[in-house]
């Protein structure tokens, strides 16, 4: 059985200090003034209002709940400008999944994972990280969970001026 109050507390942490409303990925070529590139990452879209729902549901203890939206949302998160919006959608996926289904969080986990390294976005490394974390917990990896809160946890300290999750 996993412990929902140390991912809770794990997520209260990573959420803690989110205010910004920019999710304007700043690719390398602008800070140093140089053209664009072919892999500079879009401008993002807003994050979609229902994963503040999500949340909610999910820190209450309503897996389910939470996770009824998230098939149909990330059915429509599929242009280039979603790409953050469906990383964070897979994290809270794969936290959900986490809770009752260990086994059903990798994938999500990874797919969010990879989506924070491609717009190299500390927010959703975080909850990708205590999403990863939480699995690995829930198939009794205990090292590897701790690894991965430590990261989410030093990611929330290194990153607490330019998040933007909310």
């Amino acid at each position: 059985m996993l412990y929902p109050s140390m991912v809770a507390a794990s997520l209260a942490v990573v959420a803690c200090h989110k205010s910004s409303t920019s999710n304007t990925v700043v690719p390398r070529e602008a800070e140093t003034g140089s053209e664009p590139s072919a892999t500079t990452p879009v401008k993002q879209a807003p994050d979609p209002e229902i994963l503040v729902q999500v949340r909610e549901q999910y820190l209450l203890g309503y897996y389910v709940k939470a996770r009824e939206p998230l098939p149909s949302l990330l059915d429509k998160l599929n242009q280039p400008d979603q790409i953050r919006a469906r990383g964070l959608s897979l994290a809270w996926m794969a936290l959900n999944w986490a809770e009752e289904v260990p086994e059903n969080a990798n994938e999500p986990a990874k797919q969010a994972l990879a989506h924070a390294r491609e717009l190299q976005d500390s927010d959703i490394e975080q909850l990708a990280r205590v999403a990863n974390g939480a699995y690995l917990m829930g198939i009794s990896e205990f090292n590897g969970a701790r690894t991965e809160f430590e990261r989410a946890l030093s990611l929330s300290c290194e990153g607490a001026a330019q998040s933007s999750f909310r």
